[in-house]
């Protein structure tokens, strides 16, 4: 399966992209790569941490397919840090996907000044529960997330399956 890629002349106005709108990488990427779903406060300065799997798939297929018809790198490394995401906290060990991670360390204490810390600081302090139910929707959503990026990709290093880091 390969995704046309289109001339660049033909390349939309990219005035709608995120970084455009001044949203925080927090929102969109944490450090851990992974996607929130909203802001809790009606401005992107308070992010609820919550990743559920169909924010995960959604980003990591769109921007694989942005890379692919625009060829902007960007696009390329946002897809690839959802992915990073979902193979070090999302993937069980005989590599079905898991549903979500919740918001909070401690369930219902905002976790804000945990998201603070440097990735190393939060991880000594352990990580938000990972919901390890397994469902097909979500997996399927992922698996098509997945192909979509090694489609544009071709890159066979997307195939390998790393052993989740939590």
């Amino acid at each position: 399966m390969r995704i046309s890629h289109h001339n660049a002349d033909s390349r939309p106005d990219l005035s709608n992209r995120y970084e455009d709108y001044g949203w925080p990488a927090t929102i969109v990427f944490g450090s851990d790569g992974g996607v929130c779903q909203y802001s809790t406060d009606g401005d992107w300065d308070h992010p609820h941490f919550e990743k559920i799997m169909q924010m995960q798939a959604e980003n990591l297929r769109t921007y694989a397919a942005a890379y692919a018809l625009w060829h902007d790198l960007s696009y390329l490394h946002a897809a690839k840090k959802v992915r990073n995401y979902l193979q070090n906290f999302l993937t069980s060990s005989a590599g079905a996907f898991y549903a979500s991670q919740d918001a909070d360390l401690v369930p219902g204490k905002h976790s804000a000044e945990y998201f603070k810390l440097s990735d190393s600081n939060r991880r000594k302090r352990g990580t938000p529960r990972i919901d390890q139910h397994i469902y097909s929707r979500e997996n399927g959503w992922a698996v098509n997330a997945l192909t979509t990026l090694y489609a544009v990709t071709d890159d066979k290093a997307l195939l390998k399956r790393r052993n989740p880091g939590r």
